[in-house]
């Protein structure tokens, strides 16, 4: 625990909280407390959202072990010193026996997420054959309007041009050379499924698309 946390449940001063420490601080090895360093110290504040919390502060925080905090029982001798270290140390004695007890759990959790990294491994493996199948591969063939068709039409409009080319995966429609349309899905589903027509207004864009037509 941090030496501010534990002054603040110790309802002290951090100085005068460390102060205290340093009166004793033969009982505090560096197994019991140690300062954090430069690097975390700037880490901490930057993860601290109150701007005030290490307001005033000359020094790197100190961090005490579950030893160290049961000896500031020694150290700080007043009511409320006692009170507070027997409650901090009731609850590291709770905390162990959690841990001890869902063993079995923290086991169980641990190989569920083994699990899931080796199954989204796999599927992403799965997603990578059909990926390289799909570049390796032609295209399904989409249907193209016959003959037939372009005779049927011209024969009741005006005459209609078709031409074919395999540079685009996606629909557009181009009207009388400057007006192009953007048809997000097949026609055919127009009204069934979710549909979009985009109006192109780039006209480079529509000069690209008409010279590779």
């Amino acid at each position: 625990m941090m030496d501010s946390d534990l002054a603040a449940l110790y309802q002290v001063e951090t100085r005068v909280f460390n102060q205290a420490v340093k009166r004793n601080i033969m009982r505090f090895p560096d197994s019991f407390r140690f300062q954090i360093t430069e690097e975390e110290y700037k880490n901490l504040k930057s993860q601290i959202v109150t701007s005030n919390v290490w307001g005033g502060r000359r020094y790197r925080p100190y961090v005490f072990t579950e030893q160290g905090i049961a000896m500031l029982s020694a150290v700080l001798s007043s009511d409320m010193a006692i009170q507070v270290s027997i409650h901090i140390m009731t609850a590291f004695v709770e905390m162990r026996k959690f841990l001890v007890n869902n063993a079995v759990l923290f086991d169980w959790i641990n190989d569920v997420k083994l699990n899931q990294l080796e199954y989204q491994k796999k599927t992403d493996e799965r997603f990578e054959q059909v990926f390289d199948y799909l570049a390796g591969h032609e295209e399904v063939k989409q249907t193209k309007l016959t003959e037939a068709d372009v005779k049927s039409f011209n024969s009741q409009y005006p005459e209609l041009e078709v031409k074919s080319t395999e540079a685009f995966h996606d629909r557009f429609l181009i009207i009388d050379g400057d007006c192009a349309y953007h048809i997000g899905a097949s026609l055919k589903d127009a009204g069934k499924k979710c549909f979009a027509v985009n109006s192109l207004k780039d006209e480079e864009i529509i000069k690209d698309i008409i010279n590779r037509l």
